[in-house]
């Protein structure tokens, strides 16, 4: 048996020596025994990749909401090219395409270009006051009077409207009204006499002194 006491002492002696086989991979216990590293090179590998694909997607994700807060704070360059017309500018042109109507006696389209205006913006005092003219010529004097009734209560000192409703009044031989209404207007503009002189609905109050004393130049 001296033989089987020799093999065991020397695989001991092999063993002890680090050339035995090692039938461990990890120890159970703090301070155990030791593993080969090459154990661990898979491993690190799969835990390497998958770092490197967490850090390629929050580095994406980052990327995609900075273009988003970039795209909405800088439009394109196609919309930048395109015309941006605001309300403000859009009723101007349909104004303006009303007095144009109105100067050339389309007073039916003009009528029908203020009506436009004031239905998106019931505070345009031009249109309030141009629209009440064309109410005024066509002899529709409660509608004409509201109309510039309201121009002069968005904007006191708008001279037309007060000139008009002196000619409205005059047309319904209201002379106290009518007078009223013309002194505010030669009060708010020196001119109005001359626009009084000429103006037709204005015949009735010719003679009348409170006219008269109203035409005398300051």
């Amino acid at each position: 048996m001296s033989f089987i006491h020799d093999a065991l002492r020397k695989a001991q002696k092999e063993k002890n020596g680090g050339f035995g086989y090692y039938d461990g991979v990890v120890s159970a216990e703090k301070g155990g025994r030791s593993f080969s590293p090459w154990t661990w090179l898979p491993v690190s590998l799969i835990l390497l990749s998958g770092l490197a694909i967490i850090i390629f997607s929050w580095f994406n994700r980052q990327h995609i909401n900075s273009s988003s807060i970039r795209d909405k704070m800088h439009p394109d360059p196609a919309a930048l090219e395109r015309p941006v017309v605001k309300k403000e500018e859009k009723l101007q042109v349909i104004y303006n395409e009303a007095l144009r109507y109105q100067k050339n006696g389309r007073l039916r389209d003009a009528k029908k270009k203020y009506l436009q205006v004031l239905r998106r913006t019931p505070n345009f005092v031009l249109a309030l006051n141009n629209l009440g003219v064309i109410y005024l010529g066509e002899g529709s004097y409660p509608e004409a009077r509201r109309s510039f009734e309201k121009a002069i209560k968005l904007n006191p000192d708008y001279v037309d409207p007060h000139y008009n409703l002196a000619c409205l009044y005059a047309r319904l031989n209201d002379l106290s009204a009518s007078l009223d209404h013309l002194k505010t207007a030669i009060g708010f503009d020196k001119r109005v006499r001359e626009w009084a002189r000429a103006d037709k609905d204005l015949i009735g109050l010719h003679g009348y002194p409170e006219y008269e004393e109203l035409m005398i130049e300051e």
